[in-house]
């Protein structure tokens, strides 16, 4: 019997292997983390009725024939019932014939290595409450220690990025805080757009025509990235007002080693022979913060949907000054050998900024006392890991695009 045989073409093997991906594909998406103690917690309760006190009755013990000095506070006696202070004895120290021994913090321990990680995660206000806790209530201070590792077992599981350690006093809610989120980065250039046509001839002075093709474009190309994000949104609980992160901006301003001899103010002026470096870089700066001025005044102008880390955005200015071949009358300055090296461009790297619903129930402290809570999104584990959201190279005329970033960057919330 003859054997069957089953020709493929490639548009068959391309169905299969698709196939075959889709079924692989899995992700896993741990649940959110949240795990908290309170003064209220039955454990808290018997750490202080028991734990401390079987603490203390052994220190009391010893003083028979140690002499502990000012060592035995209330807060070190109850980090000693939680494993971050240990005895040490004092070598060849004696008072009133006892030998003296002290309690010290043990900065080798896993424990107070747990302790501070954990502690690292806490913001402004939290840390406040936290040695407000130290100060009035050590045995809670000193319990928080004592269950740190079960507290950091369970931040493991989410996140880092979105880990947090909120600490309340008794009636307080914890207010739910923007958070940042992992979204494409985006940029925005002007690179396209001639050089002649963006400044007045040896001068820093941006041309009109180029001031509103530059808010125009970037205008557009802010709305089209907005459209993009919104049609590949999926998430019920994010949204996309209309807001956009700016990450960072770099302007980059170089020119030729073409003369100037006339109508040129006295900083720029260069000398025949086209040698006269400074001139090149006054010039090439001037234009630099021009381009920058631009830019301040555009996110000045849009307070409500631009936002910003601050003047670290501008971290990247490049000013080259003069570069290129040597001057040559012979060329004339509009060769290309010259215009080449004429540059003034800006690239501008931003996101769109998501708005998310907040959890319907806030964290609340109780009644008396106080509440430590770790927090964190649950880590997601995707075997293939295709990107959400593509942008596409996008021409919007005048020279001007956006195209897709290289990194996926956290952006703060709206």
């Amino acid at each position: 019997m003859a054997k069957k045989i089953i020709k493929l073409t490639e548009a068959d093997l391309e169905k299969i292997v698709l196939r075959i991906v889709n079924e692989q594909i899995s992700i896993d998406k741990n649940r959110d983390v949240e795990k908290t103690v309170t003064t209220d917690d039955a454990a808290y309760k018997n750490f202080v009725a028991k734990t401390i006190p079987s603490k203390k009755r052994q220190i009391e013990s010893l003083q028979k024939r140690y002499d502990f000095g000012d060592t035995l506070s209330d807060l070190n006696i109850a980090l000693y019932a939680a494993g971050l202070y240990g005895r040490n004895l004092v070598s060849g120290a004696f008072v009133d014939g006892k030998r003296k021994q002290e309690l010290v913090l043990n900065k080798k321990s896993s424990k107070f290595k747990t302790f501070e990680q954990l502690q690292s995660y806490m913001d402004t206000e939290s840390k406040a409450v936290f040695n407000e806790i130290k100060e009035k209530l050590p045995s809670f201070y000193a319990y928080v220690a004592f269950k740190s590792n079960s507290l950091m077992l369970a931040l493991d599981n989410a996140k880092r990025k979105t880990r947090t350690v909120t600490v309340l006093k008794a009636g307080e809610k914890n207010v739910e805080k923007p958070k940042a989120v992992e979204m494409p980065t985006i940029e925005f250039t002007d690179a396209g757009i001639p050089f002649d046509s963006k400044f007045e001839s040896c001068s820093p002075k941006l041309k009109a025509d180029y001031v509103n093709t530059f808010n125009e474009s970037f205008a557009k190309g802010l709305a089209q990235a907005l459209e993009t994000t919104r049609s590949a949104n999926d998430n019920s609980q994010v949204s996309f007002p209309g807001a956009f992160y700016i990450k960072s901006v770099k302007v980059l301003a170089s020119s030729s080693r073409v003369p100037h001899t006339k109508n040129c103010d006295p900083k720029y002026y260069i000398n025949n022979d086209g040698n006269d470096e400074q001139g090149f870089l006054n010039l090439s700066q001037d234009r630099a913060n021009a381009i920058k001025n631009l830019v301040v005044n555009y996110i000045k102008n849009n307070p409500n949907t631009i936002k910003t880390a601050g003047q670290s955005i501008f971290d990247m200015t490049e000013v080259i000054g003069a570069t290129g071949p040597e001057w040559d009358p012979k060329k004339g300055a509009n060769h290309q050998d010259y215009r080449n090296n004429q540059q003034a461009k800006v690239i501008i790297t931003f996101m769109v900024m998501p708005k998310i619903e907040p959890p319907k129930e806030n964290v609340q402290a109780p009644q008396k006392g106080y509440l430590v809570t770790v927090a964190g999104e649950g880590r997601t584990t995707i075997n293939f890991k295709f990107p959400k959201i593509k942008f596409p190279t996008i021409r919007l005329g005048g020279g001007t695009g956006i195209r897709p970033g290289h990194k996926i960057e956290m952006c703060p919330s709206f």
